[in-house]
């Protein structure tokens, strides 16, 4: 959904996640079949060019999981911090060295 709004098309969506047309038409197709209304809204091409966009439930839809993506990132880095403490304590070294950090979604993620 977040490649549908970043290039305004099914195929461009696709291309930009290398994924075939046929996937991201039938993955579509199966996200619009999750809610009561369709999340996603196309618009077959020709002259006019054609194009998808989300459906205002789409935006809300795509809004509230990237905040339930930035609970968990937020959740599992307290709980990395907690057990890279409970090695130290330990005198054990951490596994695989020092923990790379982690890729914190950016507020202005958030699509308005």
């Amino acid at each position: 959904m977040r490649a549908i709004v970043d290039t305004g098309s099914v195929s461009g969506a696709a291309r930009s996640l290398r994924m075939s047309h046929a996937r991201s038409v039938k993955l579509v197709a199966e996200i619009n079949a999750l809610a009561s209304t369709p999340l996603i809204d196309t618009r077959a091409g020709g002259q006019s060019g054609g194009g998808a966009s989300l459906t205002t439930l789409g935006l809300a839809v795509l809004n509230s999981y990237a905040e339930v993506e930035t609970n968990i990132l937020h959740a599992a880095e307290a709980s990395l911090q907690r057990f890279s403490q409970l090695l130290a304590a330990s005198g054990e070294k951490s596994v695989g060295g020092s923990r790379p950090e982690l890729p914190l979604p950016k507020e202005e993620r958030r699509v308005k």
